[in-house]
């Protein structure tokens, strides 16, 4: 019987089967570093359209075209797996951030150009950084990248806040962090809801802007009329 995830695709009877699957005549034979980005990519294609309640090495490797003896010379199990699609993901999301960061003029661009990446990465690829912290061996690697980098970008999100809206550091620090949070949620409603883009992106941008003018009209070193 096939198995109807709810929300997702039901997994396909093909990724049960044990064959070994073979290249293509005529298809290039690609490099160790394209192969298993492209091993990462398929897995977050199945992430995205069935979960990861039914992500195997068996499956991902029928699913890739690929043998399983080649899925575990890349990644040894499913932990290790599922871990390099995180490590990834996130890469990905930090230096699309860095781009916006450098592209914005004001941090109202800032804020509007990154809440709409957000929903498009999500509504392209799912939710899928959501999905793997469901697992809390796959969490705790989060938390050590978070340590290691998010810090840089918060920081840098909180200078802005204090140039823009004379906020003091503490409290503007709070605000960023908090609304860089409202965004991620937004983002597993959309996912869910598969609603209209723009409007999700409205609903977003008024809230964030209803939350700093709340902020600033409190917590300004001077406080705006």
């Amino acid at each position: 019987m096939v198995k109807k995830v709810p929300g997702r695709k039901a997994t396909p009877a093909s990724a049960d089967k044990s064959n070994k699957a073979a290249r293509p005549a005529g298809q290039k034979r690609l490099q160790p570093e394209e192969r298993k980005d492209m091993l990462l990519e398929c897995a977050v294609a199945y992430l995205r359209d069935y979960g990861i309640a039914t992500l195997t090495m068996d499956r991902l490797a029928q699913n890739a075209g690929v043998s399983k003896p080649l899925m575990y010379n890349y990644f040894p199990n499913r932990m290790a797996l599922l871990k390099a699609v995180l490590v990834r993901e996130v890469k990905m999301r930090r230096a699309r951030d860095a781009q916006i960061a450098k592209e914005a003029d004001t941090l109202e661009d800032l804020i509007r150009m990154a809440s709409r990446h957000t929903l498009e990465h999500i509504q392209a690829r799912g939710n899928i950084i959501q999905q793997l912290l469901q697992e809390p061996e796959i969490a705790q690697v989060m938390t050590d990248m978070r340590s290691e980098a998010r810090g840089g970008y918060v920081d840098y999100i909180t200078k802005k806040a204090c140039a823009t809206y004379d906020l003091p550091p503490d409290i503007a620090r709070v605000v960023v962090q908090l609304l860089m949070n409202m965004g991620t949620n937004a983002g597993a409603l959309f996912d869910r809801e598969k609603g209209d883009i723009d409007k999700a992106h409205d609903i977003l941008l008024t809230l964030t802007n209803g939350a700093i003018e709340a902020a600033v009209r409190k917590y300004a070193k001077k406080p705006r009329a």
